[in-house]
């Protein structure tokens, strides 16, 4: 490709960091973090791909946005590097002890971030507030290797919508939610879903029960429609163990 003649290099690099009111821009070369100028005011995507050129007479570097015919001409060079990017994170894959996370996030604090996700035991607060920062990132990653990782984020999100309008509806919006929950299950994961929020909503009862608002018989008449509904549509087995088990642990 013809240079511009002002120019006397150009290199491709990948943005990782760009504010537009900052005129310093990291961006990775080879694998390599580096810092350098760009126009203030003109701010990049995370992940973009861009070209430092270096310019003759004052040989300053600086980092700008590629044209259309640019793209084209280091289209292969964009391909090559995202594969061995690729290969690099299969070599050096982010895990957890739970689920592993297919993942190239640059951002060493979204990684941790959604590690967190995964950790037992998390308050309500903390993991809502967590689910809010990396839920846009990870939903609009379009590499299949994220596949994974978004379904498992889906999912969170679902069990964390479900809990938030079960513990804080009134029991005949979270008793008709329940029961819309049931008439949708078409998968597996539904079924889970539907347990959890049994989950949610017994553990709601027994709390009430346990501050004495509410006797035991309030509670079987509270939840009987729902565990019947249920039944009647795939069985009182696995249901009655989930019960069960939260009943025992209350």
């Amino acid at each position: 490709m013809e240079l511009n003649p002002r120019v006397k290099h150009q290199v491709v690099c990948k943005v990782i960091k760009s504010v537009p009111l900052d005129k310093i821009i990291v961006i990775e070369i080879d694998g390599e973090k580096h810092s350098a100028k760009k126009v203030i005011g003109f701010s990049f995507l995370q992940g973009e791909y861009a070209l430092l050129k270096t310019f003759k007479g004052s040989d300053e570097s600086l980092v700008v946005a590629m044209n259309n015919a640019e793209k084209d001409y280091y289209y292969n060079d964009i391909l090559t590097i995202k594969k061995k990017r690729q290969v690099e994170q299969n070599n050096s894959r982010l895990s957890t002890r739970i689920i592993p996370l297919d993942t190239d996030f640059t951002d060493e604090i979204i990684s941790e971030k959604i590690k967190f996700l995964f950790q037992p035991n998390l308050s309500a607060g903390a993991f809502n507030e967590v689910l809010t920062e990396v839920f846009s990132i990870v939903a609009v990653q379009e590499n299949s290797n994220y596949k994974p990782l978004k379904e498992k984020i889906f999912e969170k999100a679902d069990t964390a919508i479900n809990r938030n309008i079960i513990l804080n509806k009134s029991f005949r919006e979270a008793h008709v939610f329940m029961e819309n929950m049931v008439e949708r299950i078409a998968t597996k994961a539904d079924h889970l879903q539907f347990f959890r929020a049994v989950n949610f909503f017994l553990k709601r009862l027994n709390k009430r029960l346990n501050a004495g608002k509410i006797d035991a018989e309030k509670i079987s008449a509270i939840f009987e429609p729902i565990y019947k509904i249920y039944v009647d549509k795939y069985g009182s087995n696995f249901l009655d163990i989930w019960v069960n088990k939260i009943n025992e642990e209350k």
